[in-house]
Order: structure tokens, then C-alpha cells, then sequence
């Protein structure tokens, strides 16, 4: 299924986690609700990571 925000974007992809990380906030998940709640926790200046098994922003929210 072809979704209207990834229509006529192309989506970003980023490498693999390769090491451990400490953060306050662990968001599973970048669909639209995940990514949402990255930026206002990173504008908050909440130390986040989002994490995504697939595509960022290519699920359903």
C-alpha cells in the first residue's frame, strides 16, 4: 500500500545501531506518532532515541 506522505518524498534511512547507547527516553517505533513524539521530547531537550525495525515514517501509524 502506497501511503500520501511517502508518495512523493523519499524517505530517509540510517545505519544500524552498532554499539550501546544511554538515553532517558526510549520511543520503539517511527511511524508518525514515534517521530512525533522525537521531535517535541528533542525540542523539550529530552535525550530520545527512536527506535525503528524497518523504515522510518513507511508503517502504519
Amino acid at each position: 500500500m502506497e501511503y500520501l506522505w511517502t508518495k512523493h518524498v523519499q524517505l530517509p534511512s540510517f545505519p544500524a545501531l552498532a554499539r550501546d547507547c544511554s538515553t532517558d527516553v526510549l520511543i520503539i517505533g517511527g511511524g508518525m506518532a514515534g517521530i512525533l513524539c522525537a521531535l517535541l521530547l528533542q525540542q523539550a531537550g529530552v535525550n530520545c532515541l527512536l527506535a525503528e525495525g524497518q523504515t522510518i515514517g513507511g508503517g502504519i501509524t
